[in-house]
């Protein structure tokens, strides 16, 4: 389970990432943003569990 601050710290991971003050952080919240994306987009086939 994922709490509020947990998600604010990944969100805050991703923007520093991006911004590449972390350059082993960018590519890492670049795949997750990709693996997300699938399976958070309502209808996806990649979410048979919801």
């Amino acid at each position: 389970m994922r709490s509020p601050q947990q998600a604010r710290a990944q969100a805050s991971t991703i923007t520093s990432g991006k911004t590449g003050r972390d350059p082993e952080v960018s590519p890492t919240a670049q795949l997750r943003t990709l693996f997300d994306r699938p399976r958070l987009s309502p209808g996806s086939v990649a979410s048979p569990g919801i």
